[in-house]
């Protein structure tokens, strides 16, 4: 899927110290929903401009120039909605991108809510600040993203 998104470019490199802006692209989710405005026949993801609450978020990646934050706290706003992430499937070339690193965003935010406690030893996990990882401040256990690649062969 990710030569599907050309030209445009997901930099995933993991970088704590790039601050939000008011273009930046807002990803809030409540379990499998994401928060979007429709507009005509299109799905639009807040930006920080609309939502300007001063809610805890993370850097994610950017999408070209675009900085793409994740909202740690729900967000309730006039004028968007949660809709679950399947309605967003859509061969718009135009809007591709922008699915494809919602469901990067959405796979990182699993992540964390899924790694805040250490499996070894049940304390509560910190982000590292070099890399994208949590690590147990008491057993110093450190848990990356998992990486799960396909591939599709076919046999001749």
């Amino acid at each position: 899927m990710i030569q599907d998104i050309a030209p445009h470019r997901l930099i995933n490199h993991y970088n704590p110290e790039i601050d939000i802006n008011m273009e930046s692209i807002v990803f809030s989710f409540h379990k499998n929903e994401v928060l979007v405005r429709k507009e005509g026949d299109h799905y639009l993801f807040p930006t920080y401009q609309e939502v300007r609450e001063q809610f805890d978020y993370r850097y994610l990646f950017s999408l070209d120039d675009t900085t793409c934050f994740l909202a740690k706290d729900t967000v309730e706003m006039d004028g968007f909605s949660y809709v679950n992430i399947q309605e967003l499937r859509t061969d718009e070339k135009e809007t591709k991108p922008y699915f494809y690193a919602m469901i990067t965003a959405y796979q990182l935010n699993n992540w964390y809510r899924n790694n805040r406690y250490c499996g070894r030893c049940g304390h509560e996990m910190i982000h590292d600040q070099e890399e994208r990882a949590v690590v147990c401040p008491h057993c110093h256990h450190i848990v990356y993203p998992k990486i799960v690649p396909a591939v599709i062969v076919g046999v001749i």
